[in-house]
């Protein structure tokens, strides 16, 4: 994301916020790689009850404010708004790795929150079984 971007971040599937962490750290440029990890960020880990789905909102040199809208416990909605970052920053998506679970986009692509998909459940998968 670039700061034209809109920093607001969008629950990616339907479940109950089962951990919420912030972590401390920079507000490094985002070029360098290994800034993933040592800048502040915030995650999210929604539970569906059949997998769980990581949201990472990472700061960066412009950013010192990541902005959370849910707690722990709360049921969200696909789509539904879980927080907003400011002017330059980074949002990492953590799937699990399932055989039912195709990724939908790939490096550079441009998503727009709300309506780009990131992934699919195959159609043919149920998952109550």
């Amino acid at each position: 994301m670039n700061f034209l971007d809109v920093h607001v971040n969008r629950a990616p599937i339907d479940g109950k916020v089962s951990l919420i962490r912030h972590i401390q750290g920079g507000f490094t440029s985002l070029k360098k790689k290994e800034v993933v990890i040592q800048n502040e960020r915030a995650l999210t880990v929604i539970d569906n009850g059949h997998f769980k789905v990581g949201v990472v909102q990472i700061a960066s040199r412009l950013v010192r404010k990541i902005v959370l809208f849910l707690r722990e416990d709360h049921e969200i909605h696909r789509g539904e708004r879980i927080g907003m970052i400011r002017f330059g920053s980074q949002v990492d998506l953590i799937l699990p790795d399932l055989p039912y679970l195709r990724i939908e986009v790939g490096p550079g692509t441009e998503v727009k929150a709300g309506i780009s998909v990131i992934a699919r459940i195959a159609e043919n998968q149920k998952l109550d079984e």
